[in-house]
């Protein structure tokens, strides 16, 4: 267990350090430099902050490096530098901290859009996150910190770039305004589900406002993951006087509200912009004593668009409509295949306003070149979670990279596919697995898709997927002609009950409709199916649906 291991156990409460940017100006250095550089040109100003904040009873301090990526340091001429900026960076940090506090390695955003709201492609992102983290790392860092996040899939962006180049523990903060969410819309328990799965090891809060706002967005967050919680607030909103920023949140108060957070969930406690080694001294003190507190979030699977949570197993049935699906009509695909999107834009805000919660994608409409602008198109269209169903892992990966939130994923293969494929490619894109135990062979009784269904929960622990991160898919509704299929209800009842996890049924195409599909529809849910995959657009569905919620 390495010391960052250790001291993010989650067993105590852990100081971290305070505001880098304003202490550097307050010393001098004017707005329009690059505090980043500072490192190189003037490292006494930087070595002067951390030692403050060491002597303050920091246990983790960070590098002076959170506008050290290519795009922020190409503003000021110095794109060149972000690999000798951010290794002085973490070498003046490592020298200031000796054996008394750990080095974090702060990552901060572009400033720029990522596609199709602005112009950085999603892979060009992690490049970037990956230069700098590859130089935190060659300059000793023990851990990193990707703070003041407003968008959730640059966040992910960087945290794929992280696990790409290191093994190190990787915190992750976003920036929330004071009505609640980021400049995105994105809110603090979307957050937490979304870069907590992603595999942040501590989720939380930094910058954005001041710490009566940011106890609301804890307490969110604490709400729907286990995980610890990270709370480093602005000294107070900033207030314009006699032509300078000043930050009013004494020490004191900041301390006041250390408190409180450790009280809602929080392990990590710190500050942003306008605190000083005087507020940490204060809140290390404040919590001096204190230990986490104990939380049990229900645990139920959670997936998330950018703006929206939606919750499976938690008593009510989810739809996934699958109009865009393998059957999706001609005008649908030729739509994707010409690249123009539109009718596949109008087609998902027409699923999500009659009560489809998920939207269903088949990437393989296409091939795998086209699946990621498809996800990206449809979620500027709809606040829907989406669905990703694909025969290959290539296409699926592709997909995913372009999920703002958190996705199901299936793939379209065999159960020896699922395990080596579809489980390594939701662990590593935080995504839900639907693994379905009906490929190949549909006439299988429920007992063998229950074992099938054991392997792949097996398979998904040993990756460390827990049970809230699959689903198993057991097929379609009916026997033949108007029978509906004992055995996919008793399939159900077996798998949620000897193996906890969610279960998913569909509604194909070419299955019977009307009377027969609202019976079959009602004993699948009586059965305990949580997902249906179906037409939203149809009569019988609207029907059963509208009486379960």
């Amino acid at each position: 267990m390495t010391a960052a291991t250790r001291v993010l156990s989650l067993d105590h409460i852990v100081i971290c350090d305070g505001a880098m940017g304003t202490m550097i100006h307050s010393k001098g250095v004017p707005l329009e430099r690059s505090f980043d550089e500072v490192n190189i040109s003037q490292p006494g100003i930087v070595e002067e902050i951390h030692r403050g904040y060491v002597d303050a009873g920091a246990q983790i301090i960070e590098t002076n490096t959170f506008g050290a990526n290519r795009i922020k340091l190409e503003s000021y001429g110095l794109g060149d530098k972000v690999r000798d900026i951010s290794i002085a960076g973490a070498l003046l940090a490592r020298r200031c901290a000796e054996d008394r506090a750990l080095v974090a390695g702060s990552v901060g955003p572009t400033s720029r859009l990522l596609q199709p709201l602005g112009p950085l492609d999603f892979d060009e992102a992690c490049d970037i996150y990956k230069e700098q983290i590859a130089a935190l790392c060659e300059g000793g860092v023990d851990l990193l910190i990707i703070e003041t996040m407003q968008d959730l899939r640059e966040a992910k962006a960087a945290l794929l770039a992280a696990k790409i180049v290191t093994e190190i523990p990787v915190i992750c903060q976003m920036s929330f305004a004071q009505e609640g969410r980021t400049t995105m819309g994105t809110a603090p328990d979307i957050a937490a589900v979304v870069l907590g799965n992603f595999g942040a090891r501590l989720v939380g809060a930094n910058c954005g406002t001041g710490p009566q706002d940011m106890l609301d967005a804890i307490r969110a967050m604490a709400e729907v993951t286990p995980l610890g919680l990270a709370a480093q607030p602005n000294a107070g909103l900033p207030r314009l006087f006699e032509g300078r920023l000043m930050y009013l949140s004494t020490p004191e108060y900041m301390a006041e509200f250390a408190r409180r957070f450790v009280e809602t969930g929080a392990v990590l406690v710190g500050g942003c912009c306008g605190t000083t080694p005087e507020h940490v001294k204060m809140i290390a003190s404040a919590v001096s004593g204190m230990v986490p507190v104990t939380r049990t979030p229900a645990e139920i699977t959670r997936v998330a668009s950018r703006t929206k949570l939606f919750e499976i197993g938690a008593g009510r049935p989810v739809l996934v409509g699958n109009r865009m699906d393998a059957h999706a009509s001609r005008e649908l695909t030729a739509d994707i295949k010409d690249g123009h999107f539109k009718l596949v834009q109008d087609e998902a805000e027409s699923q999500f306003q009659n009560g489809a919660e998920i939207i269903s994608l088949d990437c393989d409409v296409n091939g795998d070149r086209s699946s990621r602008r498809l996800v990206e198109l449809v979620q500027t269209a709809c606040p829907a979670a989406l669905c990703l169903a694909g025969s290959t892992a290539a296409g699926l990966e592709e997909a995913l990279r372009g999920v703002d939130g958190r996705a199901l994923v299936m793939l379209r293969d065999s159960v020896h596919a699922v395990v080596e494929s579809l489980l390594p490619l939701a662990k590593r894109y935080g995504a839900v697995a639907v693994a379905r135990v009906d490929v190949g062979d549909t006439d299988s009784s429920p007992e063998d898709k229950l074992r099938i269904a054991g392997r792949v929960v097996r398979a998904a622990e040993q990756l460390g997927l827990g049970r809230t991160s699959i689903l198993i898919h057991v097929g379609g509704l009916f026997a033949g002609g108007n029978t509906v299929s004992e055995d996919t209800l008793r399939a159900v009842r077996l798998i949620k009950s000897d193996l906890g996890v969610g279960v998913v049924v569909e509604h194909m195409a070419t299955e019977p409709s009307g009377d027969a599909l609202i019976t079959a529809l009602r004993k699948a849910l009586e059965s305990g199916a949580d997902v249906l995959i179906a037409n939203p657009l149809a009569s019988e569905v609207k029907a059963v649906m509208q009486d379960r919620d």
